[in-house]
């Protein structure tokens, strides 16, 4: 009976072993998602709570160090910007206390000094003036003179350089007179020998 049974049994076998394998390789990626799924919700129903305990926990010690710092702070810097008021108002008040008593030293310096100079240009203009018209005067006597004597001694320039030339004509003139000098001699000692 169980050698009738056997090869049934293989025949089932290889038929149905194909189909579950092809079953299971269909069904086991979608029973691995729905167990990561479901693992996903037991872990985030274990530790969301904790979670949003130490969110509260966390949120309710940062609003009790906003409710301590927050005023101090807010104490401080009203205080830092009062200092910085006031030390600007002070330094801005003696930059003008500074600027004041330099305008007006130097209104009264202008003030005493610009106559002074004033008079004193005045006076080197007049000088000036004085300089000029003497200067003039002057010119316009001692430039007739000058002229005089600057033709005066032209006129000597000219005479001395017609003097050079005749000198140098002379002087050209020299050898020819000795020549005639020389012939003269002969033909008289010739003469003197035939006398």
């Amino acid at each position: 009976m169980s050698i009738i049974y056997v090869p049934y049994l293989s025949v089932c076998l290889s038929i149905y072993v194909p189909y579950l394998s092809v079953c299971l390789s269909i069904y086991v990626p979608y029973l691995s998602v729905c167990l990561s799924i479901c693992s996903l919700s037991i872990c985030l129903s274990v530790y969301v709570p904790y979670q949003s305990v130490y969110l509260s926990m966390f949120l309710i010690y940062l609003s009790v160090c906003q409710s301590i710092y927050v005023p101090y702070l807010s104490v401080c810097l009203s205080i830092y910007l009062c200092s910085l008021s006031i030390c600007l108002s002070i330094y801005l008040s003696m930059f003008l206390i500074y600027l004041s008593i330099y305008l007006c030293s130097l209104s009264i310096c202008v003030s005493v000094y610009v106559p002074y100079l004033s008079v004193h240009l005045s006076m080197f203009l007049i000088y000036l003036c004085i300089c000029l018209c003497s200067l003039s005067v002057c010119l316009s006597i001692y430039v007739p003179y000058l002229s005089i004597y600057l033709s005066m001694f032209i006129i000597y320039l000219c005479s001395l350089s017609m003097f050079i030339i005749y000198l140098s004509m002379f002087i050209i003139y020299v050898p020819y007179l000795f020549i005639c000098v020389h012939y003269l001699s002969i033909y008289l000692s010739k003469y003197s020998f035939l006398s």
